[in-house]
């Protein structure tokens, strides 16, 4: 037998489903089942480099060093046992540190493996994150893992996210898992433990579930946000529309409050949308809690928030922190009180001391900066005098607890003794734990060598966190030890907060506002802030060049850095360097494009484009170029039209084909999305011509793909097949991979609407290899929703559901509305065949809703599946009227059906035709035919008719 891996490995779990009842009822049965089961388990795992550990009972544990193994023996096992047909298996996979000794093993990833596999059904196949984050692709074919959401697990503390595997052989239907609730939230794990305040957090949670709003208020740095985050966390189980942290410490302009919650949901922006009112309706009636912290510098923009919010989702609480009431009616507002502290008998032993909430934090503190820190009956009087010194607040306790690495506890005591005296003088009209949080710093600031206190003041330029290289190429400080010796001290001092899990830093709010103002009294505000900006400018300039490489890290990597953007473009616009901010914003419209931020966007080009009085041309053409799609992205065709056709002149100007080419390219999407294919396909073929001239191999692929997906809907096939064919042959000049998965996609739905299955799924499968390789999430999409539509061509209509349901949630995850409602409609033909009229209707009326407002020729085909519903129903008018408004729309723009919806809106007609008599289908036909796109929308809103 194989040697049982060690390290690393991937746990096999699984057990039969019911085998209690079978041994009940059929003992020889069951003992045969289960032998059979064990020798079969055996054979397969071994075929896939595994080993068997043991069998327990009816379950049997295998382990493998390849995760990508142990999935394919998970599948393996279950179709042989659904072709056994006797008995049912569940099967569980988790990665993690093996832990073995005498040939068996323990610990921790086998008793998650067991809990997961505990929770699942018979013939289902669950696998956690650890495991998925491991699997290397292309996955085993036709296997794909659909994610399940996070689920809470008896006893394991944290709730785990797990997928569940699909095949075309195995099931795909089961029960909701056997955890005792589902939950949604985008609460972090907390990077210290929470001490204490037992009392707060009942008192806390008592006020949320009592209140509709409540907020926490109190000093900086008193622990409002840490309470809040405990008591949300506490709470998770019973608000099951999910709780949702939405962090506002870094937003400084009002206007995005509504844009910060929408995205924290996933909501993304689309043209007319009222943001705060998406917010509403996803909430729905469902309980659901909001988390706003740090709203004390936004207070009437978050009121004005929270009061539409709670009254239109009326299941929606919402829980605040600020450091003052935001004043919504209602409200109900509870002072985060400082930590307990000990005094008299209690200060006097270490038992006394520790049972006050403060000493307890400070202790925990302390032995991170010292390890061999412990509180004793000789030390607990100057630890409890130190936390009496400082009010009991709680960022005060970490800062003097931080010093214990450096200084004694009666240094700390005495040196904060001696500086808080002077305190003794100040204002009676401030409270003085105000003034003792302000003393804390000022004690602790003056307690770092001089490079300590320049960087931490420099900090103060960036905003949410930040990575080290960054901070040694934005700070400057003359000391030998440089920068990195200098964050190393702020963080054992508890300055700086430094996060193991992403290698990032951040300041806390408090802290950040302190160095702000030491930074200005230093003067060099100004100084520090260009070179911040100077820094992101070429970041976020280097990001746009290299987006093609991987597009999700390129992505993720800016959203990462998108506060620190923010700063810059803020900066420089208030500096009057609006060059700079021009600059910065040419090179960030693409992100701010795909992640959703299009308003936001479009104003700071808008901004920038009117302060820039020197910027090169070349920079100003691009920042036109990117104004001009985020205004077409809302719907502003108007605005996009004269920005694009400036940058198409300024293109001209400096003799720049690829520059024509690029504006040519998205001139042409204006009336391609009013549903004018004849004048997009004039500007297209424009465009490519000045590609050609430009010498730009990417950009002439990415043209001739869109070219062969626009002639195909015009009908003309042969020629979409061509473009499409010379597009991917552009990979022989360029190393952009994604004009290679474009023009693969475009020839997948060619060949789908050809009925060339083979070929088809040749193009997209190669198309999604690459994608995933590349990391290009919107081609991920695309190519899964496309093997989806060539599913149901092919009959397999469940397998399309599927795959066009996973696009779907794609799409909606990278906000791309008119991919989402392609989506949509292609299920709801699916809903349509599975006879499923309701779920059919929902998804065509909001595909229908989507096209009206984004991409016009999109919308006769909705049309045509609508009415297609419609006589299914048997309401033959309103089917006859529709099917005559969509065929009259396609017709007024050139579009043709495919050749499959064709045949079904025939089919469709033909019945509406039998139904109501030649005279009155004609009539109503008529009708149809004469109604303008608004008019037919409308009326296919009104299903009743």
């Amino acid at each position: 037998m194989a040697r049982p891996p060690v390290g690393t490995v991937t746990f096999l779990f699984t057990d039969l489903e019911g085998s209690t009842r079978l041994w009940e009822s059929d003992p020889s049965g069951a003992g045969a089942a289960i032998a059979r089961h064990e020798r079969l388990l055996r054979r397969l795992v071994g075929e896939r480099s595994g080993v068997v550990v043991k069998g327990t009972g009816d379950g049997v544990l295998a382990v493998f060093s390849s995760a990508n193994d142990a999935l394919a023996a998970a599948v393996a096992i279950q179709i042989e046992v659904e072709r056994d047909a006797t008995v049912r298996s569940r099967i569980a996979l988790h990665t993690g540190e093996a832990e073995s000794r005498d040939g068996d093993y323990y610990g921790v990833a086998l008793n998650r493996c067991q809990r997961v596999m505990s929770i699942g059904h018979g013939g289902q196949i669950l696998v956690t994150l650890a495991t998925e984050e491991v699997l290397t692709h292309p996955l085993p074919d036709g296997v794909v893992l659909v994610e399940l959401g996070r689920h809470r697990l008896r006893d394991v503390a944290e709730p785990m996210l797990l997928f569940q595997v699909t095949h075309p052989q195995l099931m795909s239907e089961f029960p909701p898992l056997r955890t005792s609730k589902t939950f949604a939230h985008n609460l972090p794990a907390p990077l210290t433990d929470f001490v204490g305040r037992e009392r707060e957090l009942i008192d806390g949670a008592r006020a949320v579930r009592g209140s509709r709003l409540t907020t926490f208020t109190g000093i900086g740095g008193g622990g409002k946000s840490r309470l809040g985050l405990q008591v949300a966390t506490s709470l998770v189980d019973e608000f099951p529309g999910g709780v949702w942290l939405i962090e506002l410490a870094s937003v400084a302009d009002p206007s995005l409050v509504p844009r910060s919650i929408a995205q924290v949901l996933g909501i993304p922006e689309e043209p007319g949308r009222d943001l705060l009112g998406a917010v509403g309706l996803r909430l729905g009636q469902a309980p659901a809690l909001l988390l706003l912290d740090n709203c004390e510098h936004l207070v009437e923009a978050a009121a004005t928030a929270v009061d539409h919010l709670l009254r239109v989702a009326s299941g929606l609480r919402v829980l605040a922190t600020s450091r003052e009431r935001l004043g919504v009616p209602g409200e109900t507002v509870y002072v985060v009180p400082p930590m307990s502290v000990p005094d008299g008998d209690d200060a006097s032993s270490a038992a006394g001391a520790f049972e006050h909430d403060a000493v307890r934090l400070f202790v925990k503190r302390a032995a991170l900066a010292d390890p061999g820190f412990v509180l004793t009956d000789q030390n607990s009087a100057l630890v409890s005098r130190v936390c009496r010194l400082v009010d009991g607040i709680p960022l005060a306790i970490e800062l003097a607890a931080g010093r214990v690495g450096s200084l004694s506890v009666s240094e700390v005591a005495a040196r904060l003794e001696s500086h808080f005296g002077l305190l003794a003088g100040g204002s009676r009209t401030v409270d003085h734990r105000h003034q003792t949080m302000l003393a804390a710093l000022d004690w602790s600031y003056q307690l770092l060598s001089p490079a300590e206190r320049e960087v931490l003041a420099q900090l103060a330029a960036f905003r949410g966190s930040f990575e080290l290289a960054q901070v040694e190429a934005i700070c400057h400080v003359e000391d030998p030890a440089g920068v990195l010796g200098a964050v190393v001290g702020l963080v054992d001092k508890s300055l700086l907060i430094h996060d193991p899990a992403s290698g990032r830093y951040r300041l806390l709010e408090p802290v950040r506002r302190y160095a702000e103002d030491k930074l200005e009294e230093s003067g060099q505000t100004q100084a520090v802030a260009l070179n911040h900006a100077l820094f992101f400018a070429d970041l976020v300039e280097r990001a746009a060049d290299t987006a093609g490489v991987d597009q999700a890290v390129h992505l993720n990597g800016l959203e990462q850095e998108h506060d620190n953007l923010r700063a810059a473009l803020r900066w420089s616009l208030d500096a009057a360097d609006g060059d700079l901010a021009l600059r910065i914003g040419s090179a960030a419209w693409d992100f701010w494009k795909l992640r959703g931020h299009l308003s936001e966007g479009l104003a700071w080009l808008e901004r920038g484009l009117e302060a820039s009085r020197g910027a090169p041309p070349a920079v100003r053409a691009r920042a036109l170029r990117g104004a001009g799609d985020l205004a077409a992205g809302q719907g502003d065709a108007t605005r996009a039209r004269r920005y694009l056709e400036q940058s198409l002149q300024l293109a001209e100007e400096l003799g720049d084909d690829t520059g024509a080419a690029e504006s040519l390219t998205r001139l042409a999407g204006l009336p391609h999305r009013e549903g004018d294919l004849v004048g997009a396909t004039r500007l297209f073929e424009e465009a490519l011509a000045r590609a050609r001239v430009g010498g730009d191999p990417s950009r002439v692929g990415h043209i001739l793909a869109s070219l062969a997906l626009l002639s195909e809907d015009q009908g003309f096939s042969d020629r979409a097949e061509r473009y499409a064919a010379e597009a991917l042959s552009t990979r022989r000049q360029t190393d952009d991979v994604y004009v290679v998965t474009d023009a693969l996609l475009a020839l997948g739905e060619i060949r789908i609407n050809r009925g060339d299955w083979q070929a088809a799924r040749e193009s997209l499968e190669t198309a999604l290899q690459e994608a995933r390789r590349a990391g290009f999430t919107d081609v991920i999409g695309w190519a899964t929703a496309y093997l989806g539509k060539m599913a149901l061509g092919e009959g397999q209509i469940q397998e399309g559901e599927r795959l066009l349901s996973e696009g779907l949630a794609m799409f909606q995850r990278l906000g791309m509305p008119v991919a989402a409602a392609w989506a949509m409609r292609h299920l709801g033909r699916a809903a349509l065949e599975l006879g499923d009229d309701s779920r059919a209707d929902a998804l065509l009326r909001g595909a229908l809703q989507i096209s009206l407002a984004q991409v016009r020729p999109d919308v006769p085909l909705v049309l045509q599946a609508i009415a297609e519903l419609e006589v299914r129903r048997g309401r033959w008018e309103q089917g006859a009227v529709l099917s005559a408004a969509a065929e009259a729309t396609r017709n007024r723009m050139g579009l043709k059906l495919p050749a499959r919806e064709q045949a079904a809106a025939l089919a469709a007609l033909d019945e509406a035709s039998a139904q109501l008599g030649g005279e009155k289908f004609q009539r109503l036909s008529a009708e149809g035919a004469a109604m303008t796109i608004e008019q037919a929308g409308a009326r296919a809103a009104e299903p009743d008719v």
